[in-house]
């Protein structure tokens, strides 16, 4: 993972009693407060498949996510993920993840498992819902934010 970090660097000089000086300092390009990002993540694909555990009365929700950056200008680091099981009220609200990943400008990248083969994130609830959605938050190479959202139905195994 890339962080980019600009830093302004300002040097002061002495100036000697009776020195006449021009100082000068290159002029630094700022992005204006609210500008939309240069990035533009899609979504896609979003699976989500279900697996009921009968013996503990739990649903395992599994999401997959292939997202594309499709502006071609600038990487997508996502900073945050939103998700929530849809129809079943309050209960269906997910701690929001902070995994962090990197589209690259003009690539795609398949979520799909963690360093060691298994699923990169499960969900576990008592509530059996039909749908899930998603809201994907991401900053461009500037900093600027963004977010795009879906929603997949469930898929469903029994386990």
């Amino acid at each position: 993972m890339t962080a980019r970090v600009c830093a302004m660097l300002l040097t002061l000089a002495s100036i000697g009693a009776g020195c006449d000086a021009n100082l000068t300092a290159p002029a630094i390009a700022m992005t204006p407060a609210g500008a939309p990002a240069i990035a533009s993540l899609a979504v896609l694909d979003f699976t989500v498949t279900l697996e009921r555990r009968p013996t503990a009365q739990e649903f395992w929700y599994t999401p997959i996510l292939t997202l594309a950056e499709t502006s071609g200008l600038s990487d997508a680091r996502i900073v945050e993920m939103n998700f929530e099981l849809l129809d079943v009220g309050v209960q269906g609200r997910v701690p929001r993840v902070s995994e962090h990943f990197t589209v690259n400008a003009g690539g795609t990248l398949t979520i799909a498992e963690d360093n060691y083969g298994g699923p990169w994130l499960q969900i576990i609830s008592s509530w059996d819902a039909a749908r899930v959605s998603v809201t994907i938050k991401y900053v461009d190479s500037a900093g600027r934010e963004s977010a795009v959202s879906a929603i997949a139905q469930v898929s469903r195994n029994v386990a």
